[in-house]
């Protein structure tokens, strides 16, 4: 949802769900999210090459309307235009491989923030054929968020450094398919970040504390004004 009139900002709030994920939607989800953000986005980056701003407060949602997301992203950045996101609360699960797809430099979290991520869940039903070709899909899917966290994050340096792996295998590092397998070994468990645990690891590019100027430029609000306002109020 675009936050406000004349607004480039649009929030992430809610479960990760789109029109096709009808029978999982639950009581607390925004329905079709994915598409209101895809919209959203577009709509943004029609009126203006101005940088669109993201803010997420999400619990994650289903890996195919999370990937729409991102591609809505990736073909804003395309254009010229950077996704700025920031963090307020929590990020999990699918909403952090849409945080990893920001414009690089420019991925933020309050410093109380946690990045949460987990390898794929699966449910696959059916029978022979039908249960393999429904697992390859699933297989495609994870491989484009692993891919994602791979080639955006440093989720494969972050890991290598934590686990002290023998010095061969950082020749993982040096092609897609070596950082893929180092990401689904750190993704093995589910994994809660704090802010500068994130930062870290590449997820986001700073920590916002309190006093911090620049969330007031992330909600496009003149620091000058509001300090003089602060001043002129007190007795």
């Amino acid at each position: 949802m675009i936050y406000g009139s004349n607004s480039r900002i649009i929030t992430l709030f809610g479960r990760i769900h789109s029109s096709i994920n009808v029978d999982i939607i639950v009581a607390d989800s925004i329905p079709f999210l994915a598409e209101e953000i895809f919209a959203s986005l577009f709509y943004l980056a029609g009126e203006s090459r101005d940088p669109i701003k993201m803010v997420i407060n999400n619990r994650g949602g289903d890996i195919d309307a999370g990937l729409m997301i991102v591609q809505a992203i990736e073909h804003v950045q395309a254009m010229g235009i950077d996704v700025e996101i920031l963090v307020v609360g929590s990020s999990m699960s699918m909403a952090s491989i849409i945080l990893a797809s920001g414009t690089r430099g420019k991925r933020y979290a309050l410093d109380r923030s946690i990045v949460h991520l987990h390898a794929e869940s699966r449910v696959i039903g059916g029978q022979g054929e039908d249960f393999e070709r429904a697992k390859e899909y699933t297989d495609r899917l994870a491989r484009q968020m692993y891919l994602l966290l791979a080639q955006r994050t440093k989720i494969p340096e972050y890991h290598l450094e934590q686990e002290q792996i023998a010095p061969r295998d950082k020749t993982m590092l040096e092609n897609d398919e070596g950082r893929i397998k180092l990401v689904k070994r750190f993704l093995k468990n589910e994994t809660y970040l704090s802010a500068y645990e994130a930062q870290a690891a590449g997820i986001i590019d700073a920590v916002i504390p309190p006093g911090d100027g620049k969330i007031m430029e992330i909600f496009n609000a003149p620091t000058e004004a509001l300090s003089e306002k602060q001043e002129g109020g007190r007795a």
